[in-house]
């Protein structure tokens, strides 16, 4: 009845597969078409801004780095976050409350990452050290896992944790001076038996306990600048590992884990700030602090070693210019291979379909 109205639906657009975001005469300008014929506009309802659900107290410093945990297919207590900040600190975040926290290094915390199938939290500072602790659901706190020594000596800026296996997760690390780490994360307690110990004190107790200190099994020097992000490939396995890496020299490149060699690396024109990984493929989007976002094909062919040649960016002009500052993250969908999200210095965060 006329007194009982439906609500509005916001509903976007389609012109030959791009959104329409400028009037239909314009469009058809920039892009050559006649309006003297068809043109097939496709609409769908659109997607509506997200919600907030609160916000948590006021952190004592910096917020550097940031994890979603749980909430999809991970085993940890709930949905939530895992954060890293300047006072070297780690938090454990569910629907904004603090579930626990450890101070886990001297130095500003500049990257983290986090397993969800053994709530394996991994941790690089600028005081270039690498550690890993270990979250308990049930008694709600973080325990020092282990300590990974011998590999970097300078500020420590990307690290990506990965089960290949059942029984093994793997480490990379990234620093400063494009040196690039790799270490087998020690699980269970035959792992703790066999592994090298240490004594260290927790932050609660004065008892000394056993901490698990872990040398790398491969080191290299992969980039001329700073590793800013690093990623396993989508077919990564126990035989076949490979490893995408990003950097302030302008370049991406894929490393055959196994043979420690280069076997594709793509050039730009700009520092990459931010790099990740398609959930289905290895397509990769990196962000930069020339405001924009590209999209690049990482996918190589099988065959010989050494380095080969690979495409340069896909859809660049696309995404030109996505925002008005320096883009400082990006992440794709988890479970959608078609969203993806940045965010930048401009104080926004936008998704893209």
């Amino acid at each position: 009845e006329d007194t009982e109205k439906l609500a509005p639906i916001p509903f976007d657009f389609l012109l030959n597969g791009r959104l329409l975001r400028m009037g239909l005469e314009t469009v058809a300008k920039r892009d050559g078409l006649s309006l003297e014929e068809a043109l097939e506009i496709v609409y769908f309802p659109a997607v509506s801004a997200p919600q907030g659900s609160g916000s948590s107290e006021e952190m004592p410093d910096w917020i550097s780095c940031l994890v979603g945990v749980g909430g999809n297919g991970g085993t940890g207590g709930g949905s939530g976050v895992c954060t890293g900040g300047y006072d070297g600190s780690i938090r454990w975040m569910e629907k904004c409350v603090e579930m626990a926290s450890v101070v886990a290094h001297a130095g500003p915390i500049k990257c983290l990452a986090v397993d969800s199938t053994s709530n394996i939290i991994a941790t690089g500072s600028i005081d270039q050290t690498l550690v890993t602790h270990t979250y308990n659901p049930q008694t709600r706190e973080l325990g020092l896992h282990a300590v990974y020594s011998g590999g970097h000596s300078n500020s420590i800026e990307s690290v990506s944790l990965t089960g290949i296996t059942s029984d093994k997760t793997f480490l990379a690390s990234g620093d400063w001076m494009g040196g690039l780490c790799l270490w087998e994360v020690p699980r269970g307690d035959a792992a703790a038996e066999s592994a090298p110990t240490k004594k260290a004190k927790t932050a609660t107790n004065s008892t000394a306990t056993a901490v698990r200190e872990v040398q790398p099994t491969a080191s290299w020097k992969a980039h001329a600048s700073s590793i800013s992000h690093l990623c396993y490939t989508h077919d990564s396995s126990p035989t076949s590992s490979k490893l995408i890496s990003s950097s302030w020299d302008h370049s991406l490149k894929v490393w055959d884990v196994e043979r420690q060699d280069c076997i594709l690396t793509l050039n730009g024109n700009r520092v990459v700030s931010a790099m990740d990984r398609c959930s289905n493929s290895d397509v990769v989007a990196t962000g930069h602090p020339d405001c924009t976002m590209r999209l690049w094909d990482m996918r190589t062919q099988s065959g010989g070693g050494g380095e080969k040649e690979g495409s340069t960016g896909v859809s660049e002009k696309t995404f030109r210019p996505s925002h008005k500052s320096w883009i400082s993250a990006l992440q794709w969908s988890p479970t959608d291979p078609f969203i993806l999200a940045t965010n930048s210095h401009d104080g926004i965060l936008k998704l893209w379909d």
